[in-house]
């Protein structure tokens, strides 16, 4: 008997017992179905791709420096190359030892070249310095840096 006391006990602190009618068996859904979102994610889009073993056409750009080590007062001269890209941008950032900066910006011309010249001034810091190229444009693989060093 304290057992069915018990038993009534917990059976109403849970919620009473489960109803189960087995008169209505689970239906089946005749198509699957998102109930928040009416129905079934739409198929992937196919994306573009290049066959195995083809890479897209990559534009080399070449630098040329002259002189790499530059006394005081002398000019620099910076040559920049980049085939099929005729009208491009070329952006440099000239950065001297001492941390001070200058961009120049010019286009290639028809035959995708572009020569940069400046005169290092007489006060230029003594060192190491460097000009970082960027040509504007897609597929252009960019070179990481050309140096150059200041002498008395």
């Amino acid at each position: 008997m304290r057992y069915l006391a018990l038993l009534t006990v917990l059976l109403a602190l849970v919620g009473g017992p489960a109803r189960v009618f087995a008169s209505t068996p689970p239906g089946t859904p005749t198509s699957p179905t998102c109930p928040w979102c009416s129905g079934p994610p739409p198929p992937p889009t196919p994306v573009p791709t290049a066959p195995i073993g083809v890479a897209p056409d990559l534009v080399v750009v070449q630098l040329a420096l002259k002189p790499a080590m530059v006394h005081r007062g002398q000019t620099l001269e910076l040559t920049v190359e980049a085939e099929n890209s005729a009208g491009a941008v070329v952006v440099t950032h000239v950065k001297y030892h001492s941390g001070h900066q200058k961009q120049y910006k010019k286009k290639l011309s028809d035959t995708g070249k572009v020569t940069f010249t400046w005169k290092v001034s007489d006060t230029a810091p003594l060192g190491k310095g460097v000009i970082h190229v960027k040509v504007v444009g897609s597929d252009i693989q960019q070179p990481s840096a050309v140096t150059f060093t200041v002498v008395k």
